[in-house]
C-alpha cells in the first residue's frame, strides 16, 4: 500500500517539524524514501541518507524517537548491511540521534515488554518502526495504549495521546483503519467512549471508523452523561441547533468554569443566532464576576481579543470592546 501525503505530513511535519533538508537529499527526496520504504525497500541506500537524516533531527529531540524507530527496524531487518551502516553512524556528529542509532544497532533499544503507559517518545517509535515495517503488531501496542483505563475523574495522558495518534494514522492509511475497527470493535463500551474523547467529531467517525462501529459510537455518546456544554457541541455537530440551545439553557450558572465556556460556545459556533455577540457578553460578565485572580485576567482578554479582533462573523461592538479592554488591564493584562 502506497504511503498517502497525509502520512508524509504527519511523520515529517509533526515528528522532524519541518525544518530545512540536509546537503544531500532534498526535502522532497527524504519524504519520498521514508514514505515510500515500506512498500519499496532499499536499504543500500540507508547509509546515502543517515547525515541528511541527522541533519534534519539536530537539535529537535522530538524527531530522536520516531528515526530511532525507523531506522532501528531497517537494521533489525537487514543485519547484513550492519558494518556498513556502523560505519555511517561513526562518522555522524556526537548527539541523541547518533546514539539514539548506536544502541539500535547494539539491540540495545527495544519496547517495554509488557505495560499500556507509553510516553509519547515510545509512541512516536512504534509510528517510525511501522513505517519501515509495516507490522500491525506496533499498530496494536499504540492501540494497547490507547485503549488504557481512564482514572475516575481524572486524565491519562498517555491514553489520550495515543488515541489521536492511531486515528491520524487510521484516517491515511488503510492497514492500520482495518486493524483499529478490528480491536474496537472487540472493545468493551467503556473503552471505545474514552477512545473517541466524547463528544466524537463525525468526521472523525467517518473518516476511522466502519459503519456499524461509528453506529455504535453515536448510540454510546447519545447515552453517557455529558455537561451541558458537551451536549450542545455534540448537537451542534450533527445540526441540531434548537436541541444545542435547549442544552445551554440547562447549565448551571453557579460556576464561572461553566459560564465562560458557554460564552466561549456562542462566541465560537457561527451556526448560533445574531445575537450570539450579546450573549457572548452576557456569559463571560458572568465568568469575569466570578473568576478571581489570574483567570479573571483570561476571562477578560479572551473576550477583548473575540470583541476587537477575531469578531466570530458578528460586527463590531465598539462599546464593548473598550469595556473588556479596560478589564483587561484592570485585571493585570498587558494585551
Amino acid at each position: 500500500m502506497k504511503f498517502c501525503m497525509r502520512s508524509i505530513i504527519v511523520v515529517a511535519g509533526l515528528f522532524l517539524g519541518l525544518p530545512l533538508p540536509g546537503a544531500g537529499m532534498s526535502m522532497e527526496e527524504l519524504q519520498s524514501f521514508l514514505a515510500g520504504y515500506r512498500t519499496n525497500p532499499c536499504p543500500a541506500k540507508v547509509s546515502a541518507i543517515l547525515r541528511d537524516v541527522a541533519d534534519l533531527c539536530d537539535g529537535k529531540p522530538t524527531s530522536v524517537a520516531p528515526m530511532a524507530g525507523f531506522f532501528g527496524r531497517v537494521f533489525k531487518d537487514n543485519a547484513a548491511h550492519a558494518p556498513e551502516w556502523r560505519s555511517a553512524v561513526s562518522g555522524l556528529t556526537k548527539g541523541a540521534f547518533r546514539t539514539a542509532l548506536e544502541q539500535e544497532l547494539d539491540g540495545k533499544l527495544k519496547l517495554p515488554a509488557s505495560g499500556t503507559d507509553f510516553p509519547p517518545e515510545l509512541l512516536d517509535y512504534c509510528w517510525g518502526a511501522y513505517m519501515a515495517s509495516g507490522d500491525l503488531a506496533l499498530v496494536d501496542r499504540v492501540v494497547d495504549c490507547a485503549l488504557a483505563p481512564r482514572p475516575e475523574n481524572g486524565l491519562n495522558l498517555s491514553a489520550m495521546t495515543a488515541s489521536w495518534s492511531v486515528r491520524s494514522f487510521a484516517a491515511s492509511d488503510d492497514n492500520v483503519r482495518r486493524r483499529l475497527n478490528e480491536r474496537l470493535k472487540k472493545a468493551d463500551d467503556a473503552s471505545v467512549l474514552a477512545f473517541f474523547e466524547s463528544p466524537a467529531n463525525p468526521e472523525t467517525l467517518k473518516t476511522v471508523c466502519d459503519p456499524d462501529l461509528a453506529e455504535r459510537v453515536n448510540r454510546l455518546v447519545e447515552q453517557k452523561p455529558k455537561n451541558p456544554v458537551e451536549e450542545a457541541e455534540w448537537r451542534v455537530g450533527r445540526g441540531d441547533l434548537t436541541g444545542a440551545l435547549a442544552a445551554l439553557e440547562r447549565a448551571p450558572t453557579n460556576d464561572w468554569r461553566m459560564c465562560y465556556a458557554i460564552g466561549d460556545f456562542y462566541g465560537t459556533h457561527a451556526a448560533l443566532p445574531t445575537n450570539r455577540a450579546e450573549r457572548l457578553h452576557c456569559w463571560m460578565d458572568r465568568a469575569y464576576q466570578m473568576a478571581d485572580g489570574d483567570w479573571k485576567r483570561k476571562v477578560a482578554s479572551r473576550c477583548a481579543s473575540g470583541l476587537c479582533i477575531r469578531r466570530y462573523g458578528y460586527p463590531e461592538d465598539w462599546h464593548s470592546a473598550r469595556l473588556w479592554l479596560h478589564r483587561a488591564a484592570d485585571s493585570g493584562s498587558a494585551y
